[in-house]
């Protein structure tokens, strides 16, 4: 956890207090390989891939039966989400509001967790979905009107993480299996400690992964309270497309491909407390292509334009891209930096000052999928 600068250095202020030196060093490796490279490409790919199952977060219940997660994680509800994380389901959240304003035509299971009391329009809405051959799960605090298809009963948190944590995978693997004939997974996991999400930009695949694979270390573990030393994991994970190339975007490079099946299926590795971040599209990057002006003068906007290509053209895809310009001298000059090749393209703009250094300037470009590299250079008398 990052909750301040407290807890990053020894200080005697804030509420939160430094208590582990590795912080620091985890925080920076997290900025300098993710959110520095990564971040401009994922503030363009924010939409989850289209679910068919949803779970409904009842303000009704929340109100008049005191339920809700209240922000926290801690309820039957957010192990409710998790369940179905462990399952490799990727639900969609749900209000009363939502529920009325969109009705429930695109969903095929919609799960109820702590759902005591419901409105009159919700519970309608609900009927309706039933009625048209949606799957309810719902645990024993249903509201009667509602009859649930498959039951899951609830459970509260032992104070044992090792425990509850085994248990609520249990849940998964038997929820899986009762969910099966009713929906299928787009992607998967064949290791339930590693657990994916999607997102998606045109018909690109964006999957994360995450690795939960974690046991009781030194730091706090011997309180019984936290698993807090994470363990390596490996996975073979798939997706539901008949075609594609899988790149990964943390290491810059394609992945290869397990052959057979009508699925793509490769092999991945993670470290304790690791992560992964794979771009899946139709065709592989064949270029980068670099274009800027071969003379400029100083106080000119020089335009820099990128283009990641496939064999077709630009790629159809948000794609991570490095800009590291530098002057005659060999200095990092001004729009260096981690950029987003929106649908394989990028424009850039150099505004050099009237004092900058004549020369040789350096436009260097490297593309964050492939790891493919293009440079030029912008004569500045």
């Amino acid at each position: 956890m990052y909750p301040g600068w407290g807890s990053l250095v020894p200080s005697d202020t804030g509420s939160y207090q430094f208590t582990h030196p590795g912080t620091r060093p985890a925080l920076t490796q997290l900025l300098r390989d993710v959110v520095q490279p990564l971040g401009p490409t994922l503030l363009h790919v924010q939409q989850d891939r289209p679910t068919r199952i949803a779970v409904l977060e009842s303000f009704a219940s929340q109100i008049f039966a005191s339920r809700g997660t209240q922000g926290w994680s801690a309820s039957w509800e957010a192990d409710v989400h998790l369940v179905l994380q462990y399952a490799q389901l990727q639900p969609r959240i749900l209000y009363d509001e939502t529920v009325i304003r969109d009705g429930l035509a695109e969903f095929d299971v919609l799960v109820m967790p702590s759902c005591d009391v419901l409105t009159e329009a919700v519970a309608r809405a609900i009927e309706h979905f039933q009625t048209r051959g949606g799957i309810i799960v719902a645990d024993e605090n249903v509201a009667p009107r509602i009859v649930p298809d498959i039951l899951l009963e609830s459970r509260m948190r032992t104070g044992r993480p090792d425990e509850d944590k085994a248990a609520l995978q249990k849940l998964a693997r038997a929820l899986r299996h009762d969910l099966d004939p009713y929906i299928e997974r787009y992607g998967d996991s064949d290791n339930q400690k590693v657990i994916l999400r999607f997102r998606q930009y045109g018909e690109a695949d964006y999957l994360f992964a995450v690795n939960d694979h974690r046991t009781f270390g030194d730091y706090v573990g011997h309180h019984g309270r936290v698993m807090e030393q994470g363990l390596s994991s490996s996975a073979r994970l798939s997706v539901r497309r008949r075609q594609g190339v899988v790149y990964d975007l943390v290491q810059h490079r394609r992945v290869s491909r397990i052959d057979g099946g009508d699925e793509i299926s490769f092999a991945a590795e993670f470290g304790p407390g690791e992560g992964g971040l794979y771009l899946i599209v139709d065709k592989p990057v064949t270029a980068l292509d670099l274009q800027v002006p071969a003379m400029a003068s100083v106080a000119d906007r020089v335009n820099i334009v990128i283009e990641v290509r496939d064999a077709d053209g630009p790629l159809a895809a948000v794609l991570p891209l490095r800009l590291d310009i530098t002057d005659p001298q060999g200095r990092p000059a001004e729009f260096s930096g981690a950029y987003a090749a929106i649908d394989g393209r990028l424009a850039v703009q150099l505004d050099l000052a009237t004092n900058d250094l004549p020369g040789l300037w350096t436009v260097r470009a490297t593309e964050g999928a492939s790891g493919l590299t293009a440079e030029a250079t912008v004569n500045v008398p």
